[in-house]
């Protein structure tokens, strides 16, 4: 994101596309809101899945850019190019190493990279090419196992990604919903909500937000590390997953992650999340609205 936020208000134009702020970003339409009050003398594009989840996808995102320079917004604070990602942590998904060509933490795939990761979990013959992209996998894949995501909504040429799931040997779709995608799977893992889990929360403006557990999840729903865990340990896998808890999994992402190396559980349970003035924040302690910050 080229422009934090905070800066949001400092911009006097903005240009959605493809995205419900209202709806799935209620505390940057709340920012926008204010600068349309103040006036400021920016412009920034904010974007979303809306105009990428199709066949011109990049492109649509390349005349942003080029929309950007030719206006001359960019560069500075309440400018540039932004885009939201569609789904809660999609942020940290991509710290994670969940991008095709990345390993945690933005580490470019290739043979040092490879060997590095090896050593830090004891393992053999990592790639060191990149792996296969979003859509390969749909295209080429005989069997997958889908955590999170409704491809059968998102993906672009959805009738032939029907086909695709429908000719696979074996399909395993982890959701908290009965989807698209799941009614077409071989087998359904039911997962926990962000309600119903411990962890963490990754912002496209860098914030990492500890979100604890408020209810039980319903059934038989795990959280989504306990259900990776589980088979993994079956199939004879336990040393590689001998996880207990969130924070454990948390404490090998500050490991591997550098990004992440400063935080910790116990940091995060001081701290809140400002929304903004006059906004609750979510912190444990109680809440300065003036400051921003938890009481001491």
């Amino acid at each position: 994101m080229q422009t934090s936020q905070l800066d949001l208000d400092r911009a006097d134009c903005i240009l959605l596309a493809g995205v419900n702020l209202s709806e799935n970003f209620p505390g940057i339409a709340r920012r926008i809101r204010r600068a349309r009050e103040k006036g400021a003398k920016a412009g920034c594009i904010l974007y979303d899945e809306g105009i990428t989840q199709h066949v011109t996808g990049s492109d649509n995102i390349k005349l942003l850019a080029d929309l950007a320079l030719l206006t001359g917004h960019i560069g500075s604070p309440g400018t540039g190019v932004n885009p939201l990602r569609g789904q809660i942590s999609g942020e940290g998904s991509g710290d994670m190493g969940c991008v095709n060509v990345f390993y945690p933490g933005f580490k470019r795939v290739g043979p040092d990279t490879a060997k590095h990761f090896e050593q830090l979990w004891g393992v053999q013959d990592l790639p060191a090419k990149p792996g296969k992209t979003y859509m390969d996998i749909i295209n080429t894949c005989k069997v997958v196992y889908a955590v999170g995501v409704n491809t059968m909504i998102s993906a672009p040429d959805l009738g032939n990604v029907k086909k695709a799931f429908e000719n696979m040997d074996f399909l395993v779709v982890q959701d908290i919903f009965m989807t698209e995608t799941a009614e077409l799977a071989d087998l359904v893992f039911p997962g926990a909500a962000w309600v119903e889990r411990e962890g963490t929360h990754t912002g496209v403006d860098r914030r990492v937000i500890k979100v604890n557990k408020i209810v039980d999840p319903p059934g038989e729903a795990k959280p989504d590390w306990w259900i990776i865990a589980e088979p993994a340990n079956k199939m004879g896998r336990a040393r590689d997953f001998d996880y207990a808890s969130a924070e454990e999994i948390f404490e090998e992402i500050r490991r591997c992650v550098p990004q992440y190396a400063g935080i910790s559980y116990r940091r995060r349970e001081s701290l809140c999340y400002d929304h903004g003035a006059g906004d609750i924040s979510l912190s444990h302690g109680k809440h300065n609205r003036q400051s921003g910050q938890p009481d001491r």
